[in-house]
């Protein structure tokens, strides 16, 4: 993979802490023994170049090369397409899984685990 740079913020207040995602993204890029790099970005003053990587001024984001991803779950099944570490069975049966994930969100109204349990047959 190319330069990976996780992006979080450089503190969190009291009421959210546990709740901002990137330990999630940390976890994955872990087991997947990708090489990385940790940014931080500060809390108090997000700018404009934040919310060209993140629009609703949240973290965490990742940095893939020339690509920006933000929202932990996207970010997951991106490092996940690419780590037979993170989702060998998944890849191996459902070539087409990551379009039903895709497609799954959004299908509103129902539970995606159904829709993706349509998409499979």
């Amino acid at each position: 993979m190319s330069d990976i740079i996780l992006t979080t913020f450089d503190w969190v207040p009291e009421m959210p802490r546990g709740y901002v995602r990137d330990l999630r993204v940390r976890w994955a890029l872990e087991e997947a023994g990708f090489a990385y790099r940790v940014e931080s970005v500060p809390f108090r003053d997000r700018n404009a170049e934040h919310f060209a990587h993140q629009p609703f001024g949240q973290v965490p984001w990742l940095t893939d090369g020339d690509l920006s991803i933000f929202e932990s779950g996207a970010i997951l099944l991106h490092l996940g397409e690419r780590s037979d570490t993170l989702m060998p069975a998944i890849r191996a049966v459902a070539g087409g899984f990551g379009m039903a994930v895709r497609g799954a969100r959004f299908c509103r109204g129902r539970e995606p685990a159904l829709v993706l349990l349509h998409v499979l047959r």
